[in-house]
């Protein structure tokens, strides 16, 4: 059998998986629904979905599933109308969508085609362990009764569960020569994706369980059969009880599809299909533009959120940050190098507390931080970065490098706090302090505040590549250096920025050079010597040329000449 999916490997497969949730929901990332509806609909990438999503198909249970229940978001969807209305006893608003299976379907077809495989013998889903509780019953009986299956039902593979596979529970299924299959972990994006490629390629499907399997696998075009195995014990919380079966076989959708469910199977697909798209909302589904506009409607729903100040070394839920609209940051505060969240309407200002590690800061250490219309690029170094912001406005960063952290993830900055302030936000809204009134920098006092430079030395001496890049003030276009080229012969230097690229043939003395700012009013200008010489007597550095001063102008361009107290050029 050639599946889409490796099943070589069911031990990394069935590996527990640490979870840092980009979703604000969590359980929207169970089985990779978060990514299958973005790329169904067509949804940013890398924003939360400003919604919660049931998972589990209860097949008329009137108790939801208590995650979504007391969700805080204010928009939940739900699998089918009869499941969401039980959300909606709970309050908010509540839309039917569907099982996420057919959503899943349509994308497989986009990926892999429509081709229909050969169907043969049995694919089996024992009833399962979780997270919260352990599930046992008489295995190595079931196990010999599928093996002892007549030829029509022949092969027969067992799906085990993740937890199940943990807690050894394949064995006798093992033992009994069964083959075993897995879909996978819940947090496996591929999760149905893996089930849905095992379930195309077998007639039968069995289960002495009644779960979403049941909708899943006939939709996938299998032929299902309950097969019953008696008692079980189901531990939760260190507290073991006895059930002489499954204890939500009471409810009526399960009573319903296990009598259209018998061994042997009779003639009754078409009953079987009805039941489970029935169970699994197919009427629910909604087409693309459906989750876009609701989309945007959310995210003026989730500003009507309480906004707390944040202290991210404080344990919280990943909620946290809805009220905030943040996203790439996870709920500790460790971020992806792309990273944001919205500033409160009537907030004064929001002071954010970055802490940078030494690994995180890229070769040319520049972050830029986007603020409404301002933009700001910043100069980063090891340590608290502490930023104001103005209120009202979104706010992007961009920077940083991912570094890998303990439990498997790679992350850039880390977010320490966001704090509402009682005060605006200061008027230049960079670093807290800085004079809101144009600095005259001097590159051999560190260089302009906010500016970032390489092969530039703290006393403004240029190796023969250097780099400046800063942002002007407002009302200024440009800054003009001026640069000493040291005695010696005649040097030729290639001078780039965002407007162009001019070659100046540069004698010894002083000259100016102007640099226009772009659109954004950054200023980065390289410059390119073709030799350097030595600095002076008692100074073993080799250097290009000397940086003595900067200043803003209002108006220029590209352009270098002689300064005029040098004669000129």
């Amino acid at each position: 059998m050639k599946l889409l999916f490796s099943q070589d490997d069911l031990a990394t497969l069935c590996r527990p998986r640490p979870v840092f949730p980009v979703e604000y929901h969590i359980q929207n990332e169970l089985y990779g629904l978060h990514l299958l509806l973005r790329e169904f609909a067509g949804l940013p990438a890398d924003r939360p979905l400003p919604w919660a999503m049931e998972h589990a198909i209860n097949f008329g249970s009137p108790e939801p599933y208590s995650a979504d229940a007391t969700s805080p978001l204010p928009i939940r969807l739900a699998i089918t109308e009869q499941q969401a209305a039980a959300l909606r006893g709970r309050g908010g608003t509540v839309y039917p969508i569907g099982s996420a299976f057919f959503y899943m379907r349509e994308l497989f077809a986009r990926r892999y085609g429509n081709e229909a495989p050969v169907r043969t013998g049995t694919l089996v889903f024992p009833d399962k362990s979780t997270t919260h509780q352990n599930t046992d019953y008489d295995r190595a009986r079931f196990a010999d009764e599928l093996a002892n299956l007549p030829d029509e039902f022949q092969p027969v593979a067992v799906s085990i569960f993740w937890r199940d596979w943990e807690r050894g529970c394949h064995e006798p299924f093992a033992r009994a020569g069964l083959r075993l299959v897995t879909s996978g972990h819940p947090y496996d994006p591929l999760f149905l994706f893996r089930q849905y490629d095992l379930c195309r390629r077998f007639r039968y499907a069995c289960a002495n369980d009644l779960s979403t399997s049941f909708c899943l696998s006939v939709l996938a075009g299998c032929h299902f059969f309950h097969w019953p195995t008696g008692g079980l014990t189901v531990t939760r919380g260190g507290v073991s009880r006895f059930y002489a079966e499954e204890p939500t076989f009471h409810l009526p959708g399960k009573r319903e599809c296990i009598a259209a469910a018998p061994f042997p199977p009779v003639d009754n697909r078409t009953v079987q299909v009805e039941l489970a798209e029935r169970f699994a909302g197919r009427d629910s589904v909604r087409p693309p533009e459906f989750f876009r506009r609701l989309y945007e409607e959310s995210q003026n729903t989730l500003l009507s959120l309480p906004v707390e100040n944040q202290n991210f070394n404080v344990p919280a839920p990943a909620t946290r940050l809805a009220g905030w609209r943040g996203w790439g940051i996870d709920a500790d505060g460790w971020t992806r190098t792309r990273f944001g969240f919205t500033t409160p309407a009537g907030t004064r200002g929001v002071r954010l507390d970055l802490d940078v590690s030494p690994d995180a800061i890229p070769p040319w250490p520049l972050i830029e931080v986007r603020a409404g219309t301002q933009i700001l690029p910043l100069s980063i170094r090891p340590g608290r970065i502490s930023l104001e912001l103005p209120g009202g406005c979104a706010v992007e960063v961009n920077g940083g490098i991912e570094v890998p952290l303990t439990g498997g993830r790679s992350r850039s900055l880390r977010v320490a706090g966001l704090e509402r302030l009682e005060r605006p936000a200061s008027t230049a809204w960079v670093w807290p302090g800085e004079p809101s009134e144009a600095q005259a920098p001097v590159f051999r006092d560190y260089g302009p505040s906010g500016w970032v430079t390489t092969g530039i030395d703290t006393d403004g001496w240029c190796h023969a590549t250097s780099r400046a890049s800063g942002r002007v003030p407002d009302g200024c276009s440009a800054v003009r250096l001026l640069l000493d080229a040291p005695p010696g012969p005649r040097a030729r230097w290639f001078i780039c920025s965002s407007e162009g690229a001019v070659r100046v043939d540069v004698d010894p003395g002083v000259w100016e050079l102007d640099v226009s700012a772009g659109v954004d009013g950054l200023v980065d200008v390289t410059i390119v010597a073709d030799h350097a010489s030595p600095v002076g007597p008692g100074d073993p550095r080799v250097r290009a040329f000397h940086i003595r001063s900067a200043s803003w102008l209002h108006s220029g361009a590209l352009s270098m000449r002689r300064s005029a107290s040098a004669g000129a050029a």
